[in-house]
């Protein structure tokens, strides 16, 4: 069908060849089969022979000019020491760039991942290079995993203490209920992520499970918009979240014991010079009441040199909800410098724009 793309996925960790004693790079050869089979993207991971990302666009490019087919997307998939250097000037050798580790069909690893997304590349952990959110623009987007909102699996159980290296004895069933998808979904939408599906297409049940999350043209308008401005974190809770048993991988695989994450926190991109959007997620087990967070709205009207503003000199006077596609009732009749979120459920969140 017109407009759908087809990619190739290579060094996957599950077949790949890197501890065969004759693995070797072959990075033309792949390439020519990429646009042989007529494939548009490709998504090279870090576990086979051929991680040099910078060789596979040079390879694809004189590939696809050599079969007079359009440029190939490549994705670079944890190859991270070609993440360090980007800036928001920088020349991608990839479309887009993993930030994070795999994440989990579970709600604290989607929210680890968003917080680690938000870092400058290298800003977690030392030569780790995770993080991009800052540097990410067309052309080199940053890109926290692929979407696990509902119906995408659920975590396995019958995994034994000391998988991967860690041991837990802790199994949550894990799979997103529609609140922690709806805060999955938009979050991936204000920081400008790539909305790679991970549900089974075919599978009609976990489709239409999905699908309300997934459909909703407001959301991925803010995800589609591009003003100077990828996303931002604005803030997050003084009060933290610790302790806690972080799972990454497919179906919960592998653990990070002990990690730390905010109550909250608060995302915003600017859509326009007049128009921004604002979500409050709750990650925690507990209700905020409304009121709870409340952000001056010059720290959401504002991108450094783009659209930059002192604080205090922002008022915003409509306000809509972009799950119940309504206005806010007070919009159009006041003006407010602050945005003030509603109660918000555990695990759950408010995604609004905002208009000058």
């Amino acid at each position: 069908a017109a407009g759908v793309q087809m990619g190739w996925y290579a060094n996957n960790c599950w077949c790949n060849e890197a501890s065969h004693p004759f693995a070797l790079p072959y990075y033309a050869g792949n390439a020519k089969a990429v646009v042989d089979y007529g494939f548009d993207a490709i998504k090279v991971d870090s576990c086979g022979p051929a991680t040099n990302i910078t060789a596979w666009r040079e390879a694809l490019d004189a590939a696809s000019a050599a079969a007079g087919r359009p440029r190939v997307q490549l994705e670079n998939c944890r190859n991270y020491e070609y993440n360090t250097n980007l800036s928001t000037t920088t020349d991608c050798a990839a479309d887009l760039f993993r930030s994070t580790e795999d994440n989990a069909p579970d709600f604290l690893s989607i929210m680890a991942n968003l917080v680690m997304n938000s870092l400058p590349p290298g800003g977690y952990g030392s030569g780790s290079g995770w993080g991009g959110l800052p540097v990410s623009h067309p052309g080199c987007w940053s890109y926290p995993d692929m979407l696990e909102t509902i119906g995408s699996g659920q975590c396995r159980t019958d995994l034994a203490n000391g998988t991967c290296g860690y041991a837990s004895s802790q199994r949550r069933a894990g799979g997103l209920s529609l609140n922690e998808s709806r805060a999955h979904f938009s979050a991936w939408c204000v920081v400008s992520s790539p909305l790679v599906l991970g549900h089974d297409l075919a599978d009609n049940k976990t489709y239409d499970a999905a699908w309300p999350v997934i459909s909703n043209p407001e959301a991925i308008r803010v995800d589609q918009a591009y003003a100077g401005d990828a996303g931002r974190l604005v803030a997050s809770a003084t009060k933290e979240l610790t302790n806690l048993t972080v799972y990454h991988g497919a179906g919960c695989e592998c653990v990070w014991p002990g990690q730390v994450l905010p109550q909250w926190t608060v995302w915003a991109k600017m859509l326009s010079g007049d128009e921004a959007a604002a979500l409050a997620i709750n990650l925690s087990d507990e209700t905020l009441p409304a009121g709870t967070i409340s952000i001056d709205a010059a720290k959401i009207f504002s991108n450094g040199d783009v659209f930059d503003h002192a604080e205090g000199s922002v008022a915003f006077t409509r306000e809509r909800d972009l799950w119940e596609r309504r206005d806010a009732p007070w919009s159009g009749m006041e003006a407010r410098g602050a945005w003030t979120v509603p109660e918000l459920a555990p695990h759950s969140s408010y995604f609004a724009t905002l208009h000058k």
